[in-house]
């Protein structure tokens, strides 16, 4: 688990222990008007709800606090199904899944075509895109992209670039498999290469130095920490490192980490366009807290300004056991009260996903997928043992046809096999394998070879 800390010494043992679970664990209930809930949260369906998140503290002294406390609440209202998180950044209309979707299936389709020219003219354009985007990570398209690019130069011989894609990819997406890499045998063995080196080379780190401090710093779409802050323990290779504070635009960049080397990361970041009226508008946020007449101006004025559809604005108020946590969710023409216990409990995070899911409405989104990514385009890829090493080859691969002959025919091609079959079902020991993969047939090779069957995603 990644630690989240802070640049005091006493935040950062605080966060520590928060997620060791051991401090500030929060058990969750609500109190409620009876009859306040209704089906508007669900009046957007068919598209993203975007829900702006904010926790503020009742005062200065305990600011740090509520940043821990506000990051959570904004990564759980993002995993929520249908549900998009909004902070005080601009966010662009268009999620990055959206953007470069299409282009980057475009691109595997050439990959899959092994048409690697016009994957690397596609792929080029969609990185582009992705070394652009100012909205929130996306961990499995950024990591999709990169694995693409990586294929790609392989498969045209450009080892280093294959290798540092296909290093970028694992940083942000480890759980990878040989099969998904199985195109060629070169594509194959590029990719089993880089995962001897990240096994065989030591860590680096990176430091992230911001202006003005206090921006939350994400590495490979896991937040470490507010600037300045340092991760060390990283694989070598390209890490995309995110710094957002709200207020300002988010930024985004590839560090390079070497083995045995510290980074260094500094940033300054560029105000929001509409400077003023956000200063105003947050600037109001503290009467808001105190009645409702002052929430039906601000809140309304913050959903306008970051093009959310509603927006969960909440007070820390530190208690003997906790916290008390208290304030307005704001959808399309609705303003309800919520309040929450907060207290030191090891059900922290489970609490929290259920009375997130209560008051918006929503349910758990899908868990973010472990392993794979994608595949070459076969539903069955053969593992051949040679020296120790497992091959993954497609069995329809140019490679097969060419290179292996048939020694003699298949029984299956025999008239009298199937006469002697008819309708009856028969079970057969046969020292051959026929396979078929995608709409191509063929018997393969025969003989008495030991062949594995791996299932790979299409």
């Amino acid at each position: 688990m990644t630690t989240i800390v802070h640049s005091k010494s006493t935040f950062t043992r605080t966060v520590a222990l928060l997620t060791a679970g051991t401090f500030l664990h929060l058990c969750l209930s609500t109190t409620l008007p009876a009859g306040t809930w209704s089906s508007e949260a669900h009046a957007q369906e068919g598209r993203e709800r975007r829900v702006a998140v904010f926790l503020l503290p009742s005062k200065a002294s305990e600011k740090d606090d509520a940043q821990v406390l506000q990051t959570l609440l904004r990564e759980e209202v993002g995993k929520l199904s249908g549900i998009r998180a909004l902070t005080g950044s601009p966010e662009p209309s268009e999620s990055l899944a959206t953007l470069v979707g299409q282009s980057l299936e475009d691109g595997i389709r050439a990959l899959n075509d092994r048409d690697a020219a016009k994957a690397q003219i596609i792929l080029t354009d969609v990185f582009e895109k992705l070394t652009r985007y100012t909205g929130a990570m996306d961990k499995r398209t950024m990591a999709r992209v990169l694995k693409a690019r990586g294929v790609a130069y392989a498969l045209s011989d450009q080892l280093s670039e294959a290798q540092a894609m296909m290093r970028a990819s694992l940083n942000i997406w480890p759980e990878q498999r040989d099969a998904e890499y199985g195109y060629t045998l070169d594509v194959l063995q590029t990719f089993k290469g880089v995962q001897r080196m990240r096994s065989e080379e030591g860590t680096g780190g990176i430091a992230v130095v911001t202006e003005p401090v206090g921006a939350e710093v994400s590495i490979g779409g896991s937040v470490v920490g507010y600037a300045p802050v340092k991760q060390t323990d990283l694989p070598p290779g390209m890490h995309w490192v995110q710094v957002s504070l709200d207020g300002y635009v988010r930024s985004g960049s590839f560090i390079e980490v070497v083995a045995g080397e510290e980074a260094a990361h500094r940033i300054s970041l560029k105000p929001r366009a509409n400077e003023a009226a956000w200063e105003k508008v947050i600037g109001g946020m503290p009467r808001a807290f105190k009645s409702k007449s002052a929430a039906g101006v601000t809140l309304p004025a913050l959903i306008s300004m970051l093009e959310a559809d509603e927006v969960l604005a909440l007070r820390a108020i530190p208690q003997r056991n906790g916290y008390m946590i208290a304030g307005w969710y704001q959808s399309t023409n609705s303003l309800r009260t919520v309040r929450l216990k907060l207290k030191r409990d090891a059900n922290f995070m489970g609490n929290l996903q259920a009375w997130l899911q209560s008051t918006l409405l929503a349910e758990a989104g899908a868990a973010e997928e472990s392993v794979g990514l994608d595949a070459p385009p076969r539903a069955a890829v053969m593992a051949v043992a040679e020296e120790d090493d497992d091959l993954f080859i497609d069995p329809n691969d140019p490679i097969l046809k060419s290179k292996v002959t048939v020694a003699k025919k298949s029984i299956t091609d025999e008239w009298w096999f199937w006469a002697s079959v008819g309708g009856v079902a028969t079970a057969l020991t046969v020292g051959a394998v026929v396979l078929f993969a995608g709409e191509d047939e063929g018997t393969g090779p025969v003989g008495s070879v030991s062949i594995d069957l791996y299932k790979v995603n299409e």
